[in-house]
């Protein structure tokens, strides 16, 4: 019923970890947009996530993955839309590393 320290501390670094990466991810996932498209982000939730251990670490990655994929969908399905939707979800991950770091450390 109490929380321990590092169950609080966990969830508050759960907490600003979704924040920071659902801005990062909105950077990069926008990065290679038009003026004319629309901004599209996702919140990646953390806080029930024990991120210091390895199946905890696991989930928040995959989690990660599908919320680039989730933002970076609606291009051409030819060749070069599948392209762009690759670059832009390899540009979302790669851009919330720094999050997904400060959210693990």
């Amino acid at each position: 019923m109490f929380a321990t320290p590092a169950s609080l501390s966990r969830n508050v670094l759960g907490a600003f970890g979704t924040v920071v990466f659902a801005g990062i991810c909105l950077m990069g996932a926008t990065a290679p947009a038009q003026a004319s498209e629309t901004v599209r982000s996702a919140v990646v939730r953390t806080a029930d996530l024990n991120l210091t251990t390895d199946a905890g670490r696991s989930t928040f990655e995959n989690r990660v993955r599908y919320a680039a994929r989730s933002v970076c969908t609606g291009a051409a399905d030819d060749l070069r839309g599948k392209q762009q939707t690759a670059a832009c979800v390899k540009s979302a991950v790669a851009s919330a590393q720094p999050a997904r770091m400060a959210s693990i450390d």
